[in-house]
C-alpha cells in the first residue's frame, strides 16, 4: 500500500476547509470521544427529514460553498457559510459542530491564525465517506494486538499529537490483514474561530 504522502498530486499539496460532522464520537473501551472526520456528513443520515425544506436549504449552501481541491474531497470553503449551514441543521434538532480539517501532504504543520484549537491528527480516506484508520481501529471492544500500544497514544480527542506517532500507526495498521485499503492521508483536526 502506498504511503499517504505519495499518493495523487504529489508530496507539496496542502489546503484546508471545514466539514459539519456529528457530535463526538465516544470510544467503547475508554472514556475517550474520537474527534476526526469519520462523523456522518449530515447529508447521509437516511432519515425522515432528508426531504425537508430546510435540509434542501442547508444542501444547497453546502454545495454553493463547495471547494473541492480534488475530486474525491469536498471542503466548505468559508467558515461563515459553515456556520449558516450548522444554524439550519440546529433549527432542525440535529447535533453537529464544524470542524476545521487541513490535509498535510508535506507533513509541514504550520499553525494558522485562524484557528482556535488544534486536537490532533486523523489517517482516513483522501474524501468520500471519511473512513477513519484511527476510529475504526478503535470503535469496537476487542483491537488488533499489534495496535494496543497505539490506543494509549491518543489524545483526549481520539487522534495522535504528533505525525511520528501517526506514521508509526499507519505502517502498523497497513501490516494487518484485516486492514482497510483506500486512499488515506493525514488530517490535521482543529477547531474554527
Amino acid at each position: 500500500m502506498p504511503h499517504p504522502l505519495d499518493f495523487k498530486g504529489g508530496k507539496n499539496m496542502n489546503f484546508c476547509g471545514y466539514l459539519i460532522v456529528r457530535l463526538k464520537e465516544r470510544f467503547p473501551m475508554k472514556n475517550l470521544f474520537y474527534c476526526g472526520v469519520d462523523r456522518l456528513p449530515f447529508w447521509g443520515e437516511g432519515d425522515e427529514d432528508d426531504e425537508s425544506p430546510i435540509l434542501q436549504k442547508a444542501s444547497n449552501k453546502y454545495d454553493e460553498n463547495l471547494f473541492t481541491p480534488d475530486e474525491s474531497v469536498e471542503f466548505i470553503n468559508r467558515y461563515s457559510a459553515a456556520i449558516e449551514i450548522l444554524q439550519l441543521l440546529d433549527s432542525m434538532g440535529r447535533d453537529y459542530e464544524i470542524i476545521k480539517c487541513r490535509v498535510d501532504r508535506n507533513v509541514i504543520l504550520k499553525e494558522d491564525s485562524d484557528t482556535k484549537k488544534r486536537l490532533g491528527i486523523d489517517i482516513a480516506y483522501f474524501g468520500g465517506d471519511y473512513f477513519s484508520m484511527i476510529y475504526n481501529s478503535f470503535c469496537s471492544e476487542t483491537i488488533d494486538d499489534s495496535l494496543q500500544p497505539f490506543f494509549k497514544e491518543l489524545n483526549e480527542y481520539g487522534l495522535f499529537n504528533d505525525m511520528g506517532t501517526a506514521t508509526r500507526f499507519f505502517n502498523q495498521y497497513n501490516q494487518l490483514e484485516s486492514s482497510e485499503e483506500g486512499d488515506f492521508c493525514f488530517y490535521r483536526i482543529e477547531t474554527p474561530k
